[in-house]
């Protein structure tokens, strides 16, 4: 009986690898941290990623996107009090266009957040739009304090 084919072999390594990738993203860890463990690209391991999103089911694709958004908020509440520093506003501003994405806020139906906002395909742009400006404001000095934080000192 002949061995296993490569191909087989192949196929059990990028298996592995994937879940050791959703793990380590589950843990935390940048797409970039990732690649580096596994050896792969950061490319390889994002599309890894996405790839076993699309094909599985729902139940994974909410813990994954729980984690992620819990993930994003703490990001931009690490980076809340260094929101002067430009790389800090950016970072803020990145996390708040990736959290709109993982709360749906850029497709093309109505999304509850907080409970009492709700954003629709026709008003997510103009969100975005002033998400930036808030976030260029606040790479400025000029931007409003974080939710629950009084304006004075």
């Amino acid at each position: 009986m002949p061995g296993p084919k490569k191909s087989s072999a192949k196929k059990i390594k990028i298996a592995e690898d994937t879940a050791k990738a959703l793990d380590l993203r589950r843990a935390g860890l940048r797409i970039r941290d990732i690649a580096n463990k596994l050896g792969r690209s950061a490319s390889w391991v994002q599309l890894a990623i996405t790839s076993f999103c699309e094909r599985h089911p729902i139940e994974k694709l909410n813990e994954y996107r729980t984690h992620e958004i819990e993930r994003q908020e703490e990001i931009i509440a690490t980076h809340w009090a260094k929101r002067s520093d430009p790389k800090s506003a950016k970072v803020i501003q990145d996390s708040s266009k990736l959290l709109m994405q993982l709360k749906g806020a850029g497709g093309a139906h109505t999304v509850e957040l907080q409970g009492a906002l709700a954003i629709t395909d026709g008003a997510h742009d103009a969100l975005l739009s002033n998400l930036a400006r808030l976030a260029a404001a606040v790479g400025a000095g000029e931007g409003d304090p974080p939710p629950g934080e009084s304006g004075g000192t």
